[in-house]
């Protein structure tokens, strides 16, 4: 079994196959806060220097985050594919969850 693990290894490493990235995304649900934050940001609108102000986020999520504009739904804003890696969707669910982060 183990040469056929590595066997498969391999031959399938080269061509990126079964090979799961840092950077590869997974999916999330997002549960609403019971309530926003009195200095809630809404990522549709809010500035640079107004996400980087927000609990978690750091100024290359922030930058995404406006790159990526308009956000349809949190749900959206954590899942798009391709957009980010696993540990911006886990900050941007924490900021969402506890009413930091709202979209509109």
């Amino acid at each position: 079994m183990q040469k056929l693990i590595a066997l498969a290894l391999v031959l399938f490493l080269p061509w990126g196959g079964f090979v799961l990235s840092p950077l590869q995304a997974a999916t999330f649900k997002i549960s609403a806060p019971k309530k926003l934050k009195k200095d809630a940001k809404n990522a549709n609108k809010a500035s640079f220097d107004d996400l980087t102000n927000v609990r978690y986020l750091n100024p290359s999520t922030a930058r995404d985050v406006i790159d990526g504009r308009p956000w349809q739904s949190a749900a959206e804003l954590v899942n798009r594919k391709n957009y980010f890696d696993l540990n911006d969707q886990k900050i941007l669910k924490k900021a969402l969850e506890e009413g930091y982060l709202f979209v509109k």
